[in-house]
Parts: structure tokens; sequence; C-alpha cells
């Protein structure tokens, strides 16, 4: 009994030789496991590489690609593996038991892209940048109207006028730096004291995200498929391949 075999390499399971005349030799051991069931079986048979070099996915219009497509057309008897089975290949030809498990694994390039000059605006998000600029609008506003209800000789217009030295103050607050003249009401005192607070705990988160922004590399993380849809990146598979069906 003399069987068509069709072959593909795929290391370290089986290497794949064609020499000038159009033999094909194979090594490896799924070489070895060829040769031990033609003298267990008693048959002969002929090594044939399918053209595209593929193992053989299906193609929208229904036909098949690779040695699948050989063993499907009838060109090749079986095909020596070791082939993924998925649901499409077992409907189009015949498995046998699982010889061993692999897995797969999504391999990312590094970014090159360092950080740029507007990487400190990154620490944090859009809307906490907001909610900062309105809580120092908001702390201003309220210094200005307990000076109006506690200062009775307070006029509007001064009222009006010192929102900006307010504003201007606790924002140099933020940057680390002293009120320039002393605190002499109690609400004063008390709305500066939350102020610093806030300031204190705000800044220190700024500096640690500033920090692991301007020394981490800001790569992307793709821990399964799901990830990998999102990043928008366009994957890279063998062609003919059972990932290579996956994705079509």
């Amino acid at each position: 009994m003399h069987l068509r075999v069709t072959v593909e390499e795929w290391e370290p399971w089986v290497w794949v030789n064609e020499t000038s005349d159009g033999k094909v030799a194979i090594e490896g051991p799924m070489a070895d496991v060829l040769e031990f069931l033609a003298k267990s079986v008693n048959f002969t048979y002929t090594l044939i590489v399918p053209k595209d070099h593929q193992w053989g996915i299906r193609l929208p219009n229904g036909s098949w690609t690779g040695m699948i497509g050989m063993m499907v057309r009838n060109e090749a008897d079986f095909g020596l593996g070791p082939f993924a089975v998925n649901y499409d290949r077992n409907t189009a030809v015949d498995t046998t038991i699982p010889i061993f498990i692999d897995y797969n694994t999504i391999l990312v390039n590094y970014r090159k892209d360092g950080p740029s000059i507007f990487s400190y605006l990154m620490a944090f998000g859009w809307e906490v940048w907001l909610g900062l600029i309105l809580s120092l609008l908001t702390i201003s506003f309220i210094a200005c109207f307990f000076d109006f209800v506690m200062s009775n000789n307070l006029k509007t217009t001064r009222w009006i006028n010192s929102f900006p030295k307010y504003v201007w103050k606790f924002y140099g607050n933020l940057l680390y730096q002293g009120s320039s003249h002393e605190q002499i009401l109690h609400h004063q005192r008390v709305l500066q004291t939350f102020w610093w607070l806030t300031v204190i705990v705000i800044m220190q988160s700024f500096s640690g995200h500033l920090m692991a922004i301007l020394v981490m590399k800001a790569d992307v993380q793709i821990n399964n498929l799901k990830d990998l849809e999102k990043s928008g990146i366009l994957p890279g598979v063998e062609k003919g391949s059972s990932l290579h069906s996956m994705f079509m």
C-alpha cells in the first residue's frame, strides 16, 4: 500500500528538506512517528509539500488552502502534523487524538516614543484638573464671602477686588508657596488649614504620578484578545495557520 503524505515544516517537530530534483526529505520527531507507522502498518509513502506552504484555512468561498486543502481535494491521503485542531478543520478532515498541548502568547513591541513636554499634564486626568480649578475658585469665593460677612466695614467693591488676590494666594499654595501675610480672622485660618491639607495630598499624588510617567515606559498592556482588540494593533500571524483563521 502506497500513501501520499503532505508535510510542512514546523520546528522542532519536523524539518523539511526539498532537493533541486523535487524530492522531499523530513527530519524530527514527526518523521520518526511516520517511519514507525510505515513499518508497523506496512505501507510506503511519498512526501508532498503544499505549493502555498500553508497548514490550511477555510476561505470565504468554502475552499481550503494548504495541507488541509490537499486532503479535502484528495491530493493527499493524510497530513503529517502536528495540526492545531479547531471546529472548521475538525469538520473537514478526521483527526487523531492530541499528541501535545501548546499555548499561544501575544508579543508586543516596546513603544519608542519618550515623554513629551506635556507629560506633566498626563499625571492627572482632565476630571482631576477640572476639579482642582473649581476647588481653587470655590475656596477663594468662600474666603471672600466670609470676609464680607465677618467685616462690617468691608465695602462691596473691596470684597470683589479681594477675590483675585485669594485666587493667587491659594494658587501659590499649590506650588508650595507660603502666604505673604498673617491670617488674623478665624475663618481665614480654618480655610487656610483645610486648603493646605488638600494641597499636600494632591501634590504628593501629583509628584508620584509624574515620576512614574517620566521614568516608567508607558507600554501597551495586552493580556488577552480583548485587550488586543481595544489596542487597535494589527496582529501578525502565520499565514494559513489556525490563528489566521481565528482573525479572519
